[in-house]
């Protein structure tokens, strides 16, 4: 039961050449979204569905809140995955990879998790790996001391050049870089000014990138991101991509499990 749909999208091209993707295979995702206040009674409808290791999780986060949304998301990220899949939810494993990137053991199937202070996100692909980053922009940070320091020159001036939407703009890149970042499997890097994000086309340098030296990723990916109530949601695959847009809540979980 999508509720929209991602259409517009930026590209990251790591060959100098900004050669177009074959688009022989339109690859799909499907992106889940929710707020924690949206479930009134917390955790109580999903008590038999937490699994010990994202309680764990959980455990290592000093706020009551933020507990709730990572165990909402993990826990509905388990329970849609295991619907997909045809399986009982308390059988489905996950592995991590070298930075921390999930995805399950045996299963053809990838995703990518992402948590803000009241809300939660997740993607999920049958073709390739996909990374997703959610974050609130109305949250009291010194954006532009951060933006200084881990941007590019040229990702400044696209931010700063629209004061009243500057905060608006810094996080999008934000996303956007995260996104990417996850996609590719190496999580944040040191380098985040060298992944420039913030034009329709983007060349990368992968060679000015200690991580990505070495690693064996696809030329290009493309970033799709959303404005949803006072997030930004970015999501990054290897292919232009039709993205599929669900916002969960108490009422109309049962939808997307029955």
């Amino acid at each position: 039961m999508p509720e929209a749909t991602f259409s517009q999208f930026i590209r990251c091209s790591f060959c100098p050449e900004n050669k177009t993707a074959s688009d022989a295979l339109l690859s799909t995702a499907e992106v889940y979204y929710g707020q924690s206040a949206e479930f009134a009674s917390g955790l109580s409808s999903f008590e038999g569905f937490i699994n010990k290791d994202d309680t764990l999780k959980a455990s290592g986060l000093h706020n009551s809140e933020d507990r709730k949304t990572v165990l909402l998301c993990y826990t509905l990220l388990r329970l849609i995955v295991s619907k997909k899949l045809d399986k009982d939810p308390h059988e489905l494993s996950y592995i991590y990879g070298a930075h921390g990137k999930p995805g399950l053991k045996d299963d053809p199937l990838f995703f990518s998790i992402s948590h803000t202070r009241n809300s939660f996100s997740f993607a999920i692909s049958d073709n390739f790996c996909v990374g997703i980053d959610v974050e609130e922009f109305n949250r009291d940070i010194n954006f532009e001391s951060v933006s200084r320091r881990f941007f590019s020159v040229n990702e400044n001036e696209f931010i700063m050049n629209s004061r009243e939407d500057s905060r608006e703009r810094f996080f999008l890149l934000w996303t956007r870089k995260e996104a990417l970042l996850k996609a590719i499997g190496t999580g944040i890097i040191p380098q985040l000014a060298n992944i420039e994000v913030h034009n329709p086309i983007n060349i990368i340098d992968r060679h000015a990138i200690d991580d990505l030296k070495d690693a064996v990723i696809p030329d290009q990916y493309y970033i799709y991101s959303e404005k949803l109530h006072n997030n930004y949601v970015s999501v990054a695959l290897p292919r232009e991509t039709k993205i599929s847009l669900s916002e969960l809540n108490e009422k109309n979980l049962n939808a997307y499990l029955q």
